[in-house]
């Protein structure tokens, strides 16, 4: 999920046991981010295939 301002973004990934794992990425202050809202989600799409 990706905030309304497109600065923090939550996965939830499965941990293949009990239980998941959460990863959670922040760009920059709140509504403040050189970033734009694709290139975040991006970015943890891409921590996220690599946690798997």
């Amino acid at each position: 999920m990706q905030s309304e301002g497109g600065n923090v973004v939550t996965v939830r990934l499965d941990s293949g046991g009990k239980g998941d794992l959460a990863l959670v990425l922040t760009a920059g202050d709140a509504g403040k981010t050189s970033l734009e809202r694709g290139q975040v989600l991006a970015l943890a799409r891409a921590f996220a295939s690599q946690a798997k």
